[in-house]
């Protein structure tokens, strides 16, 4: 029996590298699956990092855009200040310019005050040495109507003697014609001395007073015509007197006038300068220094100036939003006792009345400022805020369409106001 071959071809090995190929191939697969999902996965984390790229893009360039303005801003800001701080030395020079000018005023008028006290002291010299001359005068007329009195008196003398001499013979009659003649020429030259005399007066009182040398001289002529005018003439010195005081009186009131003007230049000044550091909205939050530089500007204005109304006013504003309402209320009665129809101050009661909730308290304040000034569309706004909150909802949309018409700006800043209009329309469009 032929021995049997034996089988080469290991047909297990052969079955198990198969099966380890197949696995292989398996593992392959499964292999290039994994890093298919991989591949995808790395895809998805790429395209989510693109979009976190993208957002922090964006959101970066918001910030650079926000840096920009912000950096414009603070360059408007910087030249805000450059501007503030030039109208401050243009401020503080014109402030210097007055002082100096109150200063050159205030020497002016005490220069005014001595030349007048000086005047006025050579005046009461001038009254005295008059009324000295006056009394002289009086007595040398006193002196001269006795003296013509003793004339007249020895005349008749004569003349009775005259009588007599007709029955005592021609010799009688001359000697009585001479004792006549001596009288008449005694007399004559009694009333040349007197004239002599007032001639001398009124010359010296001429050199001594021109100003009052023809009254003078008028008064001395009548005392020598025996129609004495001394008191008359004191009257005159007196109206003069009277006069000089009347002027400087003026120059004084003029002087206090134009330190009033110019006090109320420098508080309208002020003014300007703390509108700004308040907010637009009535009441709008402020920051606290800001408001409070803003009430040191006004009060110092207001001590300057205390009647003006439009100061009185702000000031009384600046302590509403600070809420000081007490010290408002007070400077706004103040400033209404002055001026009765001043509509900003009226206004600004209806808003301290709105501000505490009393609606029905403001609407009247306020319907006095709407009626004083129609135009203005702030009083038209503030007046319907009153009217809606006494449930008048009709008159509240017609004050509001009023300041709409006047200042479109102004009530657009008002979004409640404006959500209140936009949906009154709409419902009037529905209808």
């Amino acid at each position: 029996m032929p021995e049997p071959i034996a089988d080469t071809t290991d047909s297990g090995q052969d079955f198990a590298s198969i099966g380890d190929i197949e696995r292989l191939e398996d593992r392959l697969t499964a292999l290039e699956e994994h890093v298919v999902q991989m591949g995808r996965d790395a895809w998805d984390r790429a395209n989510k990092n693109a979009d976190k790229i993208s957002i922090l893009y964006g959101e970066l360039k918001t910030q650079q855009e926000r840096a920009d303005r912000l950096e414009a801003a603070m360059a408007e800001m910087a030249k805000t200040l450059a501007m503030m701080a030039r109208e401050a030395d243009r401020a503080g020079n014109l402030l210097g310019q007055v002082e100096g000018r109150l200063l050159q005023n205030g020497e002016t008028l005490a220069q005014i005050a001595e030349a007048a006290a000086r005047r006025a002291q050579a005046e009461a010299l001038r009254r005295q040495d008059f009324s000295a001359r006056l009394e002289r005068l009086q007595d040398q007329q006193a002196a001269q109507a006795q003296a013509f009195a003793q004339a007249i008196s020895r005349i008749e003398e004569g003349l009775q003697a005259l009588a007599r001499a007709e029955h005592e013979g021609a010799q009688q009659l001359g000697q009585a014609l001479t004792t006549l003649h001596a009288a008449l020429t005694g007399l004559q030259a009694q009333v040349q001395a007197g004239w002599a005399a007032a001639s001398e007066a009124a010359e010296g009182r001429a050199r001594a007073a021109a100003g009052h040398a023809q009254a003078e001289e008028a008064a001395l002529a009548q005392l020598l015509a025996g129609q004495s005018q001394g008191p008359a003439q004191l009257r005159s010195i007196a109206a003069s007197a009277g006069e000089l005081a009347a002027a400087s009186q003026a120059l004084q009131a003029h002087q206090q006038a134009r330190v009033r003007q110019a006090a109320l230049e420098r508080a309208r000044a002020l003014n300007r300068q703390a509108l700004p550091l308040l907010g637009k909205a009535p009441f709008a939050a402020v920051e606290t220094e800001r408001g409070k530089a803003a009430i040191a500007l006004l009060e110092e204005a207001a001590r300057l100036a205390p009647e003006d109304t439009v100061v009185t006013t702000n000031l009384a504003l600046a302590y509403l939003q600070a809420g000081e309402l007490e010290h408002a209320e007070e400077l706004l009665r103040l400033a209404l006792a002055r001026e009765p129809e001043a509509a900003y101050a009226l206004n600004a009661l209806g808003l301290l009345a709105l501000r505490r909730g009393r609606a029905q308290e403001a609407r009247t304040p306020l319907q006095q400022a709407a009626a004083l000034a129609p135009e203005d569309a702030t009083i038209q706004l503030n007046l319907g805020k009153a009217h809606y909150g006494c449930g008048e909802i009709r008159p509240a949309i017609e004050s509001w369409r009023r300041a709409q018409a006047l200042d479109p700006a102004l009530v657009a800043r008002d979004s409640a106001v404006s959500i209140l209009l936009d949906e009154q329309a709409r419902l009037e469009g529905t209808a």
